[in-house]
């Protein structure tokens, strides 16, 4: 890696923890640079706006998310609800860095980068997991009388609001413990008897990696 690229890759990271911390309009460029010891000069340089520093944060979080699903989709060793719950978990793990509070801030502050995102997750993300969903309906695995959008809404919305670790001491839980009760309310409510009598067990292994 060159010296550019290192520089690059520290701007972002300390763009990202700061967002993360005070949230995308409460963030400054020059406490960005301040927080690296480089000048403002220096900053755009590498990232002519913050609005583009965000879109590079939050889309490489998308494309790692996206490469991820894939590749559990693409597993064909793998059941309906292996696959679902290795998603979750995935995607969980992921999102759960990203409070509820940034996102609420990036869809009032920087609304055309949250249309992007939108846009991003539903077409390229959330599209392959109401997918397997949907299969796992056709094949008896899953209740079919659940609104699967409403679903994948419930369970981003759970993660990003409680796996925070102010939340998760109030009821004395680690984050795997946080973690694993939310994909397990999630798989357990849409197994159908079949599913549920066959896969049960299976649908939880997944979550044995978070631990």
């Amino acid at each position: 890696m060159t010296e550019a690229e290192k520089t690059r890759t520290r701007i972002l990271e300390a763009a990202r923890g700061q967002f993360i911390q005070f949230g995308f309009s409460q963030t400054t460029v020059d406490e960005i640079a301040s927080s690296l010891g480089i000048s403002k000069a220096t900053l755009y340089k590498y990232f002519s706006s913050k609005e583009q520093l965000l879109r590079e944060i939050v889309f490489g979080l998308l494309r790692s998310i996206e490469a991820g699903v894939d590749a559990i989709t693409q597993d064909e060793r793998k059941d309906f609800v292996e696959k679902l719950g290795e998603m979750l978990s995935f995607i969980g793990m992921k999102l759960a860095g990203i409070s509820g509070l940034l996102t609420i801030d990036i869809q009032r502050n920087a609304p055309e980068i949250w249309r992007e995102i939108d846009e991003f997750r539903r077409e390229r993300i959330l599209s392959k997991l109401k997918r397997i969903i949907q299969e796992g309906v056709e094949n008896g695995v899953f209740r079919p009388d659940f609104n699967q959008d409403l679903l994948v809404l419930m369970y981003i919305t759970l993660i990003q609001s409680i796996m925070n670790p102010a939340t998760l001491v109030q009821f004395s839980l680690s984050f795997s413990e946080g973690f694993e009760i939310i994909i397990r309310i999630v798989l357990e409510g849409i197994l159908a008897e079949k599913g549920r009598a066959r896969y049960l067990s299976p649908a939880l292994r997944p979550l044995e990696k978070t631990r």
